[in-house]
């Protein structure tokens, strides 16, 4: 029991599972220090009932059985606790699921309201403005005239709208992986694998607006004929790239100059780029357009890493649960059986 005790400890699933929920922490916590404590309980019990039957002393039974009941009892329900924080810690993952998953259909109904407004706005005719309300309007610090151009747009600072990003089961819509990879602003190499995106129907379906963008040659050409000065095979590697842009309207530069300068940063690529590689897997709740930091080069992955998850959690509980629970029942019959040898002593 010790040593499944110390393997549950260290169950790395665990350990990166709870960095997004505390109450797994919690938990592994609350297991294993009474798996250990009880483990030496009962080994010492053990040692404790083979003087059983050399100590003549009407108390030793006694003792022996005061200490054997809390014994059995404690172990039985760190088994009872290992289900439900189990079953619990499963039961929170797919309610979060659920909620990731209405925000971001939400959010895509957004999306695709937002472009038909654009395509409308697009379609309707030039704005023709008089050049003597237009001269007006300049010198008089009115607001109308540059609003016609501008749709009312405002300039932005660097970092307005960019958002903190943490360790969650949506992590994957927080750093953009869907929207900048393969883009414009971190372009793919080309290859045969780059069907499993060109043929995608839907790209709103992940809030993605963007053009997938494959480049071929030592110029990293596409099939416009436009260059580009790099070329990435992972996001990652795109994120981590030193290259940067001062151009307000370079979102992705906003973005990754933002990301990469958290503290925690370096915490977040380990953690993602663990169950990627674990489980072969990208998403949580759903499945994304491409993965942090697995290449694309392979082909689409479609798999998630939430069931996966799922079922090294219950394992990993499962183990330690078996082991109280069958440790409690031997002392239960042990508790019982030591009666028997009552009258024996007290002759």
């Amino acid at each position: 029991m010790v040593i499944f005790s110390f393997n549950f400890n260290d169950n790395k699933v665990l350990m990166n599972m709870e960095r997004e929920n505390d109450d797994i922490k919690d938990g592994r916590k609350f297991i294993f220090t009474g798996a250990v404590i009880f483990s030496f309980v009962t080994l010492g019990l053990g040692i404790f009932g083979f003087f059983h039957h050399c100590i003549k002393h009407k108390a030793f039974p006694i003792c022996y059985g005061i200490i054997l009941f809390p014994s059995f009892v404690f172990l039985i329900v760190i088994g009872a606790v290992c289900i439900a924080v189990s079953d619990g810690a499963i039961e929170t993952i797919d309610d979060e699921c659920t909620v990731v998953n209405t925000n971001f259909d939400k959010s895509v109904e957004i999306t695709r309201a937002a472009v038909k407004v654009e395509k409308e706005e697009a379609n309707k005719p030039p704005v023709v403005v008089d050049a003597d309300d237009a001269a007006d309007q300049i010198n008089s610090g009115g607001s109308s005239f540059r609003d016609k151009f501008t749709g009312g747009r405002r300039l932005q600072s660097k970092t307005a709208g960019i958002n903190t990003v943490t360790i969650r089961l949506e992590i994957y819509e927080d750093i953009y992986v869907n929207q900048y990879m393969c883009s414009q602003w971190c372009p793919c190499k080309d290859t045969t694998a780059k069907k499993d995106w060109m043929e995608i129907p839907d790209k709103l379906a992940w809030n993605r607006r963007d053009d997938f963008v494959f480049v071929s040659g030592a110029e990293n050409e596409d099939l416009n004929g436009k260059k580009y000065a790099k070329s990435f095979d992972t996001y990652k590697e795109c994120v981590d790239d030193p290259s940067t842009s001062s151009d307000i309207n370079n979102k992705f530069a906003i973005f990754k100059e933002s990301f990469k300068t958290q503290d925690n940063y370096q915490t977040i690529s380990d953690w993602l780029e663990f169950f990627e590689t674990e489980y072969a897997c990208t998403g949580f709740c759903r499945e994304n357009l491409f993965s942090w930091s697995a290449s694309y080069a392979t082909g689409r992955v479609k798999k998630t890493c939430i069931a996966d998850i799922k079922d090294d959690l219950e394992s990993g509980f499962v183990g330690i649960m078996v082991m109280a629970i069958v440790a409690g029942i031997i002392l239960f019959f042990t508790f019982i059986v030591q009666y028997f040898i009552w009258p024996k002593q007290c002759k």
